[in-house]
């Protein structure tokens, strides 16, 4: 296999090689990436860029055909990870400010595996949620409050669904992505709610603790890529701070490019 090239096994268990960026294809992340950029914009310029850089599949796990635009967000965002370091390597210098004493310093992170010594945390996505993304079928958990969720797996293409929703129903992010996960709730007393309606008034309705169990229960079906760096130590005052996975994608620095300041007029 070429050194620009790298094989890796998503969480799914469907197996890829990738080889490294071009500038035309940093130019379109770089171009989605504006300010004027819109969320989606950013993941479909992702999607077009992973799929460009997929030399083959291997095998191509619980999906019937493999395209990146077809795989739910673990893989996805495992991808995304594995191109960065297929480009520029482990080690990723990413700049971040202090949580404590507002200090801007270089974190060092390195994209491997805590089982490979480095800062990512691994969870497989759970059997039996490969199970329901073969057969289109769902996952059911069962909340503190006694009552069982049915959770769906959402494909990367049904991302744009979700900010539709946000758009049509005037809700909050948080709101409408438990709605796109929530097909049916077996409340404790019996009751079946299945209607869009009806799981939407319920949703609106969970307490704190309810909704930090079906956060909890989406995490623990999804499985992938915890969602932060933990314990990333200031050189300054010494405190641990804690980075979100997510925010890495719209950094420079993360695909390998240097932030550019004015160039200072030479007298």
């Amino acid at each position: 296999m070429s050194n620009s090239h790298r094989e890796t096994t998503l969480p799914s268990s469907a197996r890829v090689i990738l080889r490294n960026l071009t500038l035309d294809e940093l130019d379109m992340i770089g171009s989605a990436s504006g300010a004027r950029a819109s969320g989606p914009a950013m993941q479909a310029a992702l999607t077009r860029v992973l799929q460009s850089c997929t030399v083959k599949v291997e095998d191509p796990g619980p999906y019937t055909t493999f395209t990146w635009n077809n795989t739910v967000a673990a893989d996805h965002i495992w991808g995304l990870l594995q191109l960065r370091v297929a480009s520029k390597g482990v080690n990723l210098p990413y700049p971040h400010t202090c949580e404590e004493c507002g200090e801007v310093f270089e974190a060092p992170v390195n994209l491997g595996t805590v089982d490979e010594g480095g800062n990512l945390n691994v969870v497989p996505i759970p059997p039996e949620t490969l199970a329901a993304l073969k057969l289109g079928g769902t996952v059911r958990r069962k909340l503190r409050n006694g009552d069982e969720v049915d959770i769906k797996q959402l494909l990367v293409a049904d991302s744009a669904k979700t900010a539709k929703l946000i758009d049509s129903m005037k809700t909050s992010p948080i709101k409408a992505a438990f709605l796109a996960r929530c097909s049916a709730v077996h409340k404790a007393d019996g009751t079946i709610v299945n209607t869009a309606a009806g799981v939407s008034a319920y949703l609106g309705g969970l307490d704190l603790d309810s909704i930090d169990d079906f956060q909890d229960a989406l995490a623990e079906v999804d499985g992938g890529v915890e969602d932060f760096v933990e314990d990333l130590v200031c050189p300054n005052c010494d405190h641990a701070n804690t980075v979100a996975v997510m925010s890495f994608f719209s950094a420079p620095a993360f695909w390998g490019l240097k932030a550019r300041g004015k160039k200072r007029s030479r007298s």
